[in-house]
C-alpha cells in the first residue's frame, strides 16, 4: 500500500505535542522527509492534505484517526491524543495566533493589471 497524506499526518501528529493546522503538518512533514514519499503531482499539496483532513473528520467523525481543535485556524490532533488536549491548550495557541500582525500586503496599480 502507497505511503498516503493519512499516514504523513498521522507520523508528524505522534511526534508532535500540540495539534497542528494542515500548513503546519505539511512543514514539518516535508523537514523530516516523509512529504517525499508521499506520491503527488499537484502543485498545492499542503492544500490536498488540509481537503483530505477535513472531509475525514467531517464525513468519517466516528470511525477517523484524527479529530479538529479549535477554530481560526483549525488545528488537528491523533484522535488516540486526545485526552491530551485540555481547553486552555487550545485557548493559549487561539491568543498566541491572535497576537501575530496580518501579513502586510502591499499593490501597486500595474501589480493589479498586468499589460
Amino acid at each position: 500500500m502507497a505511503y498516503s497524506f493519512f499516514d504523513m499526518a498521522e507520523d508528524v501528529l505522534e511526534k508532535s505535542k500540540t495539534p497542528l493546522t494542515f500548513q503546519q503538518i505539511w512543514e514539518d512533514g516535508k523537514s523530516s522527509g516523509l512529504a517525499a514519499k508521499v506520491k503527488t503531482k499537484g502543485k498545492t499539496p499542503w492544500n490536498t492534505l488540509g481537503a483530505r483532513l477535513y472531509v475525514e473528520v467531517r464525513d468519517n467523525a466516528d470511525s477517523s484517526k484524527f479529530i479538529k481543535v479549535g477554530k481560526r485556524p483549525t488545528r488537528f490532533f491523533l484522535k488516540s491524543r486526545e485526552a491530551e488536549v485540555s481547553n486552555d491548550i487550545v485557548e493559549k495557541i487561539e491568543i498566541e495566533e491572535a497576537k501575530k500582525p496580518a501579513p502586510a500586503t502591499t499593490y501597486r496599480e500595474r501589480d493589479l493589471h498586468p499589460c
